[in-house]
Order: C-alpha cells, then structure tokens, then sequence
C-alpha cells in the first residue's frame, strides 16, 4: 500500500460495482443474465410440472393448439411472462404428464380471456375435467382430486376453435407439511412451509404458508453472501451472458485446487482465459516445496478484463481433494478514485465464532463465519471528491467490491462500509478516510 498527494501509488484504490440482486431476487432475472449451462443441477420439488410458465417447451404435449410465448403481462410477476393459448379445432388442449401416487393434488392455473365465449376446463389428471368460468381478467383457477397412481396429464381445453386464452402458472402440487422444504429451479431458491396444507399458489408469492429460506445449491454463489456456497464433488462450471459491457470478474470465498475465468465471445473466440491456483508456495524453494505448508487462496479477481454485452463469461473451480465450493461470484465495471492508499492503511477481520469457558475451566470453541474488515485514507482530487462522495451514498446499502489495493489478499473487501468522511485538506486535494466490512 503506498501513495501520496505528489503523485500515484503502485496500485490505486478502486471502487467495483457489482450488477448483482439483493439475497431475497433470483440472480439471473434481476441482472438480465442468462444462464447458458452449468454442471450443478437442481430439482424442483414443489411443483410437480416443469416449465410451468414456458408453454411451448417440449414436455408439454399441444393438440389441436398452438402457443404463443411471453404475448402477455403475468398476474403476478408483472412481467411479459404469460402464453398464449389457442385452439386450432375442437377441443384444442395442452397437457404435461407427470409421476402421481394415489395422495390428494391440487392443480392451479391463472387463465384469462383472449378471445372467444366457448367452455374452458381443466384436469389434473387428464380424465376429471371441471369447467371453469374464464373472464377478461386473471383468475387462479383450481383442482383437487385423488388420481390413481400411475402416469397422469394436467391438461387444458378449449372447446370451440379459434378460442385463445392467456394462461400463467400452471401447478400441480400435493400436501405439505410444517416445516417441508421445498426447491424452486426458476429461482434457485429454498421455502420452508409455515403452515400444513396444499395450495396452488407459487412460495414465492405466498408468505403466509411459505418463508424463503436462502439459494440453493445452484443459486449460492450469486445471492451476495460468501457464507452460503456451491458445492460440488467435481469441476463447477458456469457459463452464462451478462448482457451488459463489464471489465471486472471476481470469486470468492473459493475452495478447489484452481479457479479459471474465460471470456468467450459472439464468434466463439476466447478473448480471455486467466487461471489462479489456489495452493501456492509463497517464497519457492526447494525446502519450501517438500516442507512448508502452501498457502490456500480462497478468492481470484480479474481487473481491466474486456467484456461485451454479447460475450459469455465462463467459470471454472476444479476441485480438491474430491471438493469444489465457492461463496460468491460477481462482475461489474469499476470506478477508479484518488491516488491509492496511504500507508498506515489497517486490515483485519470480526469473528463470530464463540469462545468460551465453562464451569470447569475448559475453554470451548464453536467455530463460525467471519468478516474481513479495511481502514484507510486516500487523497481524491477535488475534481473526483463529488462523484464518490455520491457514489458512496449510493452505495450506502447495497453490497460492493471495494479494492483497496492489489498488492494483499485482504485488501479486496465485498461489502459495505461502516462509516466516511471527507476532509476538505488542501485547496484541490480532499482526504478521504473510509472504514469497510465484508459479508460474512
């Protein structure tokens, strides 16, 4: 760390904004993102369909039908998220057959009217069909039967031809109990069920039976706490497109025996590849190669890294000794102020692990997260003070990669900061002093 008011310092104080969702948003959504593949998989285990907003994806069977994508506002989302249904000839349906056992489900559906006045219905298990009284406006329509064990269709009717109606969400789900768990793959989240029953209506929009419980196992490294990972017995892979011009990619909180960043873009061309191992040997030597124990980095973030909003961005964590993880990953474009670090700058961290002793003088240890903490001053230009004291603000609640400088490990902090001030020292140079933590 080095710098003063005469000139820069080897390495400047660099602020990254991260374009990533607060905990409680789906990454992806949120950011404009979109995920490409990715070697760790999730299940849904609340809704017994797939696809429950994508009506033209394959596993659901038209007849007589046809569907048009994302041609209206979802009831609940308030997004362009709803499809089309309509009918080609009598009786034109759709259906998505699913594993039922011989225990009661309910099958719901927001379905409003498009065109036409003839009878639509619905069926859970593709031979009981109700009718239902479609309006111009979104209902949830619903279905509770027993279906005998076996392979089962929930399917949608239109009986007259030419008739269309918007259709949003379609379930089929069974009882839950207090406390059940249950995984939403459109989201990447966990819900836990605060109340036993069987309704139709999405966890994500229904908190009086469901609380969100955090990411899941896909979603971990993207909900902006280092505490919650991705693990994996083998190689994590990502690669998904950000939409958005960037320049900075960072990991953290990462287990493995490497982590690699590429950048690939429209015409498949690799602009950027960097790999970090994460077990190194900080003074290499033979002695130190047989002897000493290699220091185990746990994070890797690429600077200055050029990135179109068309390129795809690819994430690599092999793993170690048969164990991949990471906590958080993110990307931004960074903003550059002052002339770097003063020294004196301080780095540390706040552990929330608990030592105690008890009643026989035994001291007990219950190991737990941890945050990393920075101290430090800057000189800004007068020209910049403004921009980052508004900058600061704005970021005032929002967690952000704050680069101190690069010469440390610790001295990249993604979090907040606690406190600043701004000194107004010299005619054209300002003092900042700002005191940051990190998420545990």
């Amino acid at each position: 760390v080095a710098g003063s008011v005469r000139g820069p310092p080897r390495s400047a104080s660099r602020l990254s904004t991260p374009y990533l969702a607060p905990p409680t948003m789906p990454p992806f959504p949120a950011t404009s993102a979109t995920l490409i593949s990715t070697s760790v998989t999730e299940t849904e285990t609340w809704n017994r369909l797939l696809f429950e907003n994508e009506l033209e994806n394959a596993v659901w069977t038209r007849t007589n039908s046809t569907v048009t994508r994302n041609n209206a506002i979802g009831p609940l989302d308030g997004l362009m998220t709803a499809d089309t249904l309509t009918a080609n000839a009598a009786n034109g349906q759709i259906a998505q057959s699913y594993s039922a056992l011989a225990i009661s489900y309910t099958m719901g559906v927001y379905l409003k009217r498009r065109t036409g006045t003839g009878a639509v219905s619905i069926s859970l298990d593709g031979t009981t069909f109700a009718t239902v009284a479609v309006t111009a406006d979104w209902q949830q329509f619903t279905q509770t039967l027993t279906p005998a064990a076996g392979t089962r269709s929930a399917t949608i009717r239109l009986a007259t031809s030419g008739d269309a109606v918007d259709v949003w969400g379609v379930v089929v789900v069974p009882n839950f109990l207090v406390g059940q768990r249950v995984e939403r793959i459109g989201r990447h989240e966990v819900y836990q069920r605060k109340i036993a029953g069987q309704t139709a209506t999405m966890p994500e929009y229904d908190a009086i039976n469901w609380t969100l419980v955090g990411p899941n196992n896909r979603g971990a490294l993207f909900d902006s706490s280092s505490s919650t990972r991705t693990t994996s017995t083998t190689t994590i892979t990502y690669r998904f497109r950000p939409g958005r011009r960037l320049n900075t990619i960072a990991a953290f909180n990462v287990t493995g025996s490497s982590v690699r960043f590429r950048v690939v873009n429209a015409q498949g061309v690799t602009t950027y590849d960097q790999t970090r191992g994460l077990g190194t040997i900080s003074e290499p030597s033979w002695f130190a190669w047989f002897f000493e124990v290699a220091n185990e980095y746990d994070q890797f973030v690429a600077l200055d890294v050029p990135i179109a909003a068309t390129d795809d961005i690819l994430l690599d964590i092999a793993p170690v000794r048969g164990f991949a993880a990471i906590g958080t990953f993110l990307y931004g474009i960074d903003r550059r102020f002052g002339y770097g670090a003063e020294l004196g700058a301080s780095f540390g961290i706040r552990d929330f692990s608990i030592k105690q002793q008890d009643e026989f003088g035994q001291t007990i240890f219950v190991e737990r997260a941890f945050s990393r903490r920075a101290r430090f001053q800057m000189y800004v230009d007068r020209e910049q003070a403004d921009q980052l004291f508004a900058m600061l603000v704005s970021r005032r609640a929002k967690p952000t990669l704050y680069i101190v400088t690069t010469l440390y490990e610790s001295g990249f902090v993604f979090g907040y900061f606690n406190d600043f001030e701004q000194l107004v020292a010299f005619p054209e140079v300002n003092i900042y002093e700002l005191e940051l933590e990190s998420l545990a």
